[in-house]
């Protein structure tokens, strides 16, 4: 095997050349299955440029999430040399493969998917997609920190991605994965009467998992932070805050209208709970309400001093009503997300990491994959939600390569309520969404 090229002057990690050593010589057909934080990118672009000098591809093709299009340009300029540049194209996304828009097949063309646990839904076109066009390039990377985040048949798709054909989905389903059935109740529209199906799910944990990593391991590499970097330790901070009258109201009268209702669909149960957790946040029908969550945050905010802080949110009406608080509080701060531009968001970043903004507010799925904020140690939870991914790619955005001080996370929950219920549910790493709604429709 010819030796493994590394850029000048870049310090790499033992796990990132093990890795890359095992992916060039896998002809870049690997799954890089690296918790957040570890360097998946630079591995991935020394990857590329090794495959290139041995002649084995002569195209790069980058398929990241739209919001990390510019991330990808930005890391290919800072560490590729200039005469490798015109290898590589960062043009199509997650969003564009939804929409059948796809790089033309090529033996010499090397594909990097990053993020590649958004392609784990069967029903999804892109990843049909994906799947079926994948063995036609000459090899394909697959990089995630969450592979397997709420089912074992996520690791399903990863095997086909990065090319093994040995298993059907019944196969593997029947082989490897323990099924659970949920039953799903509704009202039939021609007879009237009620009716019933049940719905198979898989849960994360797997059947004979160690037979199923003896063959998958021979293209993939999972790694956690504590195995491949010594880094400052994460201290999870619990703050509570209580409701006001006007929450309470509103809350007990959602309450009385979902009990009313019975049974209900998935759609709705999620409507409700996003209901819910935006009331808790202080809003309420697109309008502001009383709510005691904003002052502890500025009292966590006052505490910390001049310190930075990443803010974490998830709803629009949230965004609004923290950028009102932290100017009336002249509070220097920048925004990424989705209200801001490609442009925007870069410079948002640039002006929080080179310390011109006190806080950064980050939408939690416009900023919890690809992006770094490592010059905070601080991280406030404005709101969580039932999404255990987010949780886990959110947390390392400031826990990663580069961070040399321990990093501490602050929750606002309000006892016995739904936020208080999900982060329970997303530190036990299991989260059922019916579970969840039937909880909040207690509590509310």
């Amino acid at each position: 095997m010819s030796e493994i090229i590394l850029f000048e002057g870049v310090d790499y990690y033992n796990h990132q050349k093990e890795v890359i050593e095992r992916a060039v010589a896998s002809d870049g057909r690997y799954g890089i299955f690296h918790e957040p934080g570890l360097g998946k990118t630079l591995s991935a672009l020394t990857i590329a440029i090794n495959l290139i000098e041995q002649g084995k591809i002569d195209r790069v093709e980058v398929i990241p999430p739209a919001s990390l299009l510019s991330n990808w340009e930005s890391e290919i300029e800072k560490f590729v040399p200039e005469d490798y540049h015109k290898y590589f194209n960062v043009e199509y996304s997650h969003q564009k493969l939804s929409l059948e828009q796809f790089p033309p097949p090529d033996k010499k063309t090397l594909l990097i998917v990053d993020e590649s646990h958004n392609f784990s839904n069967s029903s999804s076109n892109r990843t049909k997609l994906l799947i079926k066009i994948s063995n036609k390039f000459g090899g394909l990377l697959s990089l995630t920190g969450t592979p397997k985040t709420n089912s074992a048949i996520q690791l399903f798709y990863q095997s086909k991605l990065i090319g093994f054909d040995n298993f059907t989905k019944k196969d593997f389903i029947d082989q490897y994965c323990f099924v659970t059935q949920t039953k799903i109740n509704y009202l039939d529209k021609k007879t009237k009467k009620p009716r019933h199906f049940f719905v198979d799910s898989y849960p994360v944990a797997m059947n004979n998992e160690a037979e199923f990593l003896g063959w998958f391991l021979e293209r993939a590499d999972f790694r956690k932070t504590e195995e491949a970097i010594d880094l400052p330790p994460q201290n999870f901070i619990t703050r509570r805050y209580s409701l006001t009258s006007q929450q309470e109201e509103i809350l007990n009268s959602i309450q009385d209208r979902l009990e009313g209702l019975g049974e209900v669909s998935d759609d709705l149960m999620k409507v409700s709970l996003h209901t819910i957790y935006q009331v808790l946040s202080g809003s309420f029908l697109g309008s502001d309400i009383e709510n005691g969550k904003i002052e502890l945050f500025k009292e966590i905010l006052d505490e910390l001093g001049d310190e930075q802080v990443v803010v974490f949110m998830n709803y629009k009406c949230e965004e609004d009503l923290l950028k009102k608080t932290l100017t009336e509080s002249k509070i220097s701060f920048s925004v990424f997300s989705g209200s801001e531009n490609k442009s925007g968001k870069k410079k948002s970043k640039e002006d929080f990491l080179s310390g011109k903004s006190r806080v950064i507010l980050v939408n939690a799925k416009s900023g919890r994959e690809g992006q770094t904020f490592t010059s905070s140690h601080r991280m406030i939870f404005f709101s969580n939600t039932f999404e255990l991914v987010n949780r886990e790619q959110s947390v390392k955005r400031i826990h990663r390569i580069g961070q040399d001080k321990p990093c501490f996370y602050y929750d606002m929950v309000c006892e016995g309520q739904l936020d208080e219920i999900t982060l329970k549910s997303l530190n036990n790493k299991s989260i059922s969404l019916k579970d969840l709604f039937n909880s909040a429709k207690k509590t509310g």
